[in-house]
């Protein structure tokens, strides 16, 4: 999976695609997002989808240091429901990371002038 991604769209389309109210502050096109930056991802409330200011990462429940959020940012769908780290956040704290690239581990963009 990525450890980077982008997100260029603007915020009125965002709010337009998920059914929410816009956030401040006003989202700037990003390129080159990483693990631990605050991004906004869209999350269920009894009111509706919402947006808010998140940092991309998972601290499981008993994790005693917040910076073990930016080792957790990929899970293989096969052992989701069985790692502890996983298993209680995909069955009660999920959210829609709003994304329109990636940068894999072996993309590499070439000038062929």
């Amino acid at each position: 999976m990525c450890g980077r991604y982008t997100l260029a769209v603007e915020m009125d389309e965002l709010v337009e695609r998920f059914g929410c109210p816009k956030v401040d502050p006003v989202m700037k096109p990003r390129y080159n997002v990483a693990p631990s930056q605050v991004m906004s991802v869209v999350v269920e409330h009894r009111s509706g989808h919402q947006l808010q200011m998140m940092h991309w990462g998972l601290v499981p429940f008993w994790g005693k240091d917040k910076s073990i959020g930016s080792k957790l940012i990929n899970a293989r769908i096969e052992t989701l429901e069985q790692k502890a780290s996983f298993k209680n956040a995909v069955r009660q704290r999920r959210c829609i990371v709003p994304a329109d690239g990636y940068v894999g581990e072996h993309s590499i963009i070439k000038d062929e002038r």
